[in-house]
């Protein structure tokens, strides 16, 4: 398996674990710039998630303080056909609140020989 495909994973399963110890229950969805903020009740855990042209955390802030290179964080993978990331998808993505879920849709990216289609879930609590 490629290493940076498999650090990316771990990375995210280290986000996930981290949102869950934080009981966040706070979100906003600004839907002129398609940005997402997720943050805990006292904001010592604040994560930003931006949609505008397909799909990367631009933010994550722990204690007041921006912990993510410029890049942010986002998936991809490469092929003799190309790169391919997140950060521009095919289709516009979709954002869907349910309760205390956000599911965030339709990244799509790829060429004709592969083509990935993302669903990206937070579940507040």
């Amino acid at each position: 398996m490629n290493t940076r495909l498999l650090f990316t994973f771990s990375l995210l399963a280290i986000f996930v674990f981290t949102l869950k110890s934080y009981a966040c229950n706070d979100m906003s969805n600004n839907l002129a710039l398609k940005k997402i903020t997720i943050s805990d009740p006292e904001q010592k855990l604040v994560l930003q998630l931006d949609y505008s042209n397909g799909y990367k955390i631009t933010q994550l802030n722990v204690k007041g303080k921006n912990v993510l290179s410029e890049s942010g964080i986002f998936t991809g993978f490469s092929t003799k056909g190309g790169l391919f990331n997140s950060t521009v998808s095919a289709e516009e993505v979709k954002v869907e609140k349910s309760d205390n879920k956000i599911f965030i849709r339709n990244i799509i990216y790829g060429d004709q020989s592969i083509n990935v289609n993302e669903l990206w879930s937070f579940e507040l609590g």
